[in-house]
């Protein structure tokens, strides 16, 4: 598989796009490295490989930003749409997620493409309709399906959310949600009912310890404010 996807073309334009982002990284030592060519490699080649992660140093208070993580993504689906989603298909086969994705979730002829931050969560959708489909991450606990029982239980905007362990990994499966972050509205100006939901979430938030509570999880909704 290796020699047919890594094409000089591919490792040419991976090349140029570290090459043109040299200015997102810090100091060696610092704890925020940039990708490296065998890195990328095997994230793009392996067929087992399930995660493509920023190379950030974990307990340090290092924050990333929105660019690190578009070259992230950009870089994790460089190869054409049916390519890409061929590998990622044998990969979650191997790691037995596969099936019950085609049982529950009607995946068979899905594309599959990278949108995760700082580390890999798949969007599954179907070719004529990338506004559609699945998220599949990969989640320890079901805390996020607890979450979003909470969310249905207080009236707020909420989701379905499924948990399944294969392989003894667990894995969050949620539908995709089309729309603007909360990042990609901030310099527009909010409606009263948004900056409310806004606030609760962020209450909520705390009292339970939730994590991962960036701008980018929080999708504006026209009639019920922020979904997560």
């Amino acid at each position: 598989m290796t020699s047919t996807v890594w094409t000089t073309t591919i490792n040419r334009e991976t090349q140029r796009l570290c090459r043109e982002n040299t200015d997102l990284w810090f100091p060696k030592g610092f704890g925020f490295d940039p990708f490296s060519q065998d890195q990328i490699k095997h994230a793009i080649t392996d067929p087992k490989t399930v995660q493509f992660r920023l190379n950030k140093a974990k307990g340090r208070g290092i924050l990333y930003g929105v660019r690190h993580t578009a070259l992230r993504r950009q870089i994790a689906n460089i190869l054409p749409d049916e390519q890409r989603s061929k590998i990622w298909k044998t990969r979650l086969q191997t790691a037995g997620i596969w099936a019950h994705l085609e049982e529950k979730h009607n995946t068979k002829d899905m594309f599959i493409a990278d949108i995760g931050m700082g580390h890999t969560v798949l969007h599954l959708y179907p070719p004529h309709d990338p506004s559609n489909g699945i998220v599949l991450k990969q989640e320890e606990l079901p805390h996020h399906q607890l979450f979003c029982q909470l969310l249905e239980k207080l009236q707020w905007a909420n989701t379905y959310s499924d948990h399944h362990i294969a392989n003894g990994i667990g894995w969050q499966i949620t539908p995709y949600i089309p729309g603007k972050t909360v990042s990609d509205s901030a310099c527009q100006n909010q409606n009263i009912q948004t900056l409310a939901s806004l606030a609760k979430f962020a209450a909520l938030g705390d009292m339970i310890g939730r994590e991962d509570r960036h701008n980018e999880n929080y999708i504006v909704g026209r009639k019920q404010g922020c979904i997560r």
